[in-house]
């Protein structure tokens, strides 16, 4: 059998070319868009950018009052960053792959609002990393990588390995965000998220 038909009908069957666990079941708003968008996966093969900005939209929609973001859009709330880390890291790879503007300023004051709610959330007063829940609980920023040597269960939910991970994620958030922000000429905000990264 061909590999290639193999793998663009394996593609074709998630969500507009985006990877995910469990096809079957997994259209409902999961944050591994952003694996999808890193990874450059959907966006250049699959032409994905409307469903991108569609996806922005409805995770702008679910945002919650406080300024985080959903790891499932159309759930309460998983307590997980890397599912939650779509804005701004979809927001910045979906610019970067698309080069319109648009993705940028529609999305900005939503991700604004959940890196202020990120700052809070981390002990600058320490060194900047982020504030770890109770190991094995479902508190953020939870689950770390799902491929580690020990394996990933939900007792590794913050984890020594978790935290490390996590704390990895945020940077790379704040990157993005510093990014996103000298894209759009947002200067003091550019470099407020760089003061936050050197820590």
């Amino acid at each position: 059998m061909n590999v290639k038909i193999n793998l663009n009908t394996c593609l074709a069957n998630t969500i507009d070319g985006i990877l995910v666990d469990c096809p079957h079941r997994e259209r409902r708003g999961w944050g591994e868009v952003t694996v999808a968008a890193m990874y450059g996966d959907a966006l250049p093969n699959f032409e994905s950018g409307a469903f991108m900005d569609q996806y922005a939209q409805f995770m702008r929609d679910a945002q919650f009052k406080d300024g985080q973001i959903r790891g499932v859009i159309n759930e309460e709330d998983r307590p997980f960053l890397m599912w939650k880390a779509n804005s701004p890291i979809t927001i910045w790879e979906t610019f970067k792959m698309l080069g319109d503007k648009k993705i940028l300023r529609d999305n900005y004051d939503s991700m604004r609002k959940w890196m202020e709610w990120m700052h809070q959330a981390s002990n600058y007063e320490t060194g900047g990393a982020l504030k770890i829940g109770a190991r094995g609980a479902r508190e953020m920023p939870g689950l770390g990588d799902w491929c580690t040597p020990h394996g990933n269960f939900w007792d590794s939910s913050n984890s020594p390995d978790a935290a490390h991970f996590n704390n990895c994620t945020y940077a790379y958030m704040l990157d993005c965000s510093k990014k996103m922000a000298e894209a759009l000429g947002e200067t003091n905000d550019a470099e407020t998220y760089a003061d936050r990264l050197r820590v």
